[in-house]
């Protein structure tokens, strides 16, 4: 199964900006969450999604936590490197890019930091294989010169457990993002969650 790489569009309330391109003082964009510039050709793009899933921060952390299974949000690894709770794994997804087709991509971890007492975890990863250049179907080359993830996964209460997933990206096309996956997504975390979490 294939997932859109740009902004993973399985979660609700997810949006896609694009800011001006306008050189500036910034810093370039990397894995360190603040203003910063692009490269040429490219512009910022940002989401941030969340849930509230009616299920044990137990639960949820078994299903979504392991940065290798990824069946949860609809697609699998073909190919995996390193330990999947230590910085420098690496993890190779299908992804599909908005009128180009469909092309590996690295992803690689750069934090995974469990929370005190099995509250949860906080991670970090971004795209490894930049800058990441593409044919779109209009004649036009494509440019992908990164991404960048963070997740927060913690307990807000006995069965209650909150995830945020932000991203952003420095890339030549605007994606936007849907909320039409989103009941695909909770059917997606059921199949692969254990007997006792209940979802949705």
């Amino acid at each position: 199964m294939l997932f859109p790489i740009a902004f993973l569009s399985f979660l609700f309330s997810a949006f896609a900006l694009p800011h001006g391109s306008k050189r500036s003082n910034l810093p370039a964009c990397d894995a360190t969450w603040r203003k910063c510039s692009c490269p040429s050709g490219t512009f910022f793009q940002t989401s941030t999604s969340w849930i509230i899933y009616p299920a044990a921060v137990e639960d949820v952390t078994a299903a979504t936590g392991n940065f290798f299974e990824t069946a949860w949000f609809g697609t699998s690894p073909s190919q995996i490197l390193g330990e999947p709770y230590t910085p420098g794994a690496k993890r190779i997804l299908m992804g599909e890019l908005p009128n180009a087709g469909v092309y590996p991509f690295t992803e690689e971890l750069t934090m995974y930091q469990p929370l005190p007492n099995n509250q949860g975890y906080h991670m970090k990863f971004q795209m490894g294989d930049t800058p990441f250049y593409f044919n779109t179907t209009c004649g036009k080359q494509g440019h992908l010169a990164g991404t960048w993830d963070w997740v927060d996964v913690h307990s807000v209460g006995p069965q209650k457990t909150y995830m945020m997933w932000g991203i952003y990206a420095c890339f030549s096309i605007v994606y936007g993002i849907s909320s039409d996956s989103f009941p695909g997504f909770f059917a997606n975390l059921r199949q692969t969650s254990k007997p006792s979490m209940r979802v949705g």
